[in-house]
């Protein structure tokens, strides 16, 4: 999800059983003083979870399952979309492992 705020939030805000793990943090001089536009997903505070998290913000499980089968078929098309979807776990592993430190 994406929010806005006008301090800068925190990396990681306790939840009680979860955390909520604010990520991609930008700020921006508005006329009205500066406000911080970021992203976040909220989930159990360890590492697998985060990048579950991170890849269902744009992928269902059915979405990645089919992605994983239809590669197999060899279309080009297929393919394509198999290795975007690559890419993305890489960049939610990268993400996660800034919090973790992996």
């Amino acid at each position: 999800m994406k929010a806005q705020a006008t301090k800068r939030p925190p990396d990681i805000e306790d939840l009680g059983k979860q955390k909520r793990f604010n990520f991609n943090v930008q700020e921006i001089d508005t006329d009205d003083g500066t406000i911080f536009e970021y992203e976040f997903v909220v989930c159990d505070n360890n590492r697998d979870s985060l990048i579950t998290a991170l890849i269902r913000r744009k992928y269902t499980t059915d979405k990645e399952l089919a992605l994983i089968n239809n590669y197999q078929d060899g279309e080009q098309e297929h393919i394509d979309e198999y290795n975007e979807y690559q890419s993305y776990r890489i960049e939610c592993k990268t993400i996660a492992n800034q919090f973790f430190q992996q």
